[in-house]
């Protein structure tokens, strides 16, 4: 099984210089490099290798953890911030809820006009 491989070109660079007033331009002599990301190969697992899978107890502990771990990451809003999303959420309920309010109205009125 071959691995697979991304290719990254470099770019090639021009040095630009400012002498009174005038820019000059100048190409700077270096070849693109070609470099390669190899992805390793995962070792095959045979037939009669046992797959282990830790026990109920220790797997859910470890969910545990790791979501101890990712509540310790997220960055809290204080106060003002709290309050601040808060009446944005209910401003723009109200103006959707309005304006789909009026909409209904509109549609009503409409449709009663054009069927009777």
């Amino acid at each position: 099984m071959s691995a697979k491989r991304k290719e990254y070109w470099s770019v090639a660079v021009h040095k630009f210089t400012i002498k009174d007033n005038k820019v000059s331009e100048e190409p700077v002599e270096s070849k693109p490099k070609k470099r390669f990301l190899v992805k390793k190969a995962e070792a095959p697992i045979t037939v009669n290798q046992p797959v282990k899978k830790p026990n109920f107890l220790r797997r859910i502990v470890e969910y545990f953890v790791g979501a101890w771990r990712e509540l310790r990451q997220v960055r809290w809003p204080n106060r003002r911030q709290t309050w601040e999303l808060t009446f944005a959420v209910i401003l723009f309920s109200l103006l959707l809820g309005g304006t789909i309010f009026g909409l209904d109205a509109i549609f009503t009125w409409l449709f009663t006009k054009l069927i009777i």
